[in-house]
């Protein structure tokens, strides 16, 4: 099996199939988009990238599973407290742009790569200063979850001082009592969810 690390790697063929997944699951997107509270800030992102505006220091995704009812999650154990948090990480110099950060901090998190996942890349919510968060949908039902084992994560899992991690899917009706961090986007996407 061949695997894309990026849209732009992949033949014509696989562009467009992927492109027709994309409108058929942008109503959940759009649906989640619109349900959010006001006091999330939305970013176009394709502004930004033309007008050369600025980019984020973190970028986060919100991945549903093909089904739209489960999320993908990072458990944390540190320093005694479990808490959980969504894959992403830092942009760094490498990075082109806001979307190869999400394919690689979700490949390094989560062991998929950018032709097993769609972002919608036209908009995203500011979870915080300097974080941006992009909604995506995994292509493929089965798509199991652990941490790359080149993934920076993976070296230190278990480590005294950073704890453990523990990528798994949680059934979104699950997201208002977890211990996702930051809270108060965890409140937000938690009522965006349950109006859909």
């Amino acid at each position: 099996m061949v695997v894309y690390n990026s849209f732009m790697e992949m033949p014509m063929e696989f562009k467009d199939q992927k492109s027709e997944y994309m409108r058929n699951n942008l109503g959940i997107v759009r649906n989640l988009i619109s349900a959010l509270p006001d006091s999330i800030n939305r970013i176009d992102v394709l502004a930004q990238n033309v007008e050369g505006g600025d980019m984020p220091k973190r970028c986060r995704a919100l991945l549903f599973s093909n089904d739209g009812k489960n999320i993908a999650i990072i458990g944390r154990e540190r320093d005694g407290c479990s808490y959980a948090v969504l894959p992403g990480g830092g942009v760094e110099g490498a990075d082109f742009n806001a979307i190869d950060t999400v394919n690689r901090e979700l490949y390094e998190e989560l062991s998929i790569k950018a032709d097993q996942f769609t972002v919608y890349e036209e908009e995203a919510i500011e979870m915080e200063p300097d974080v941006w968060v992009f909604l995506a949908v995994a292509n493929d039902k089965n798509i199991g979850l652990s941490l790359g084992d080149d993934s920076p994560e993976a070296f230190r899992n278990g480590n005294s001082e950073r704890g453990f991690y523990y990528p798994m899917w949680l059934p979104v009706e699950n997201l208002a009592s977890l211990n996702l961090r930051p809270y108060h986007f965890r409140d937000a996407i938690a009522e965006a969810i349950s109006k859909q």
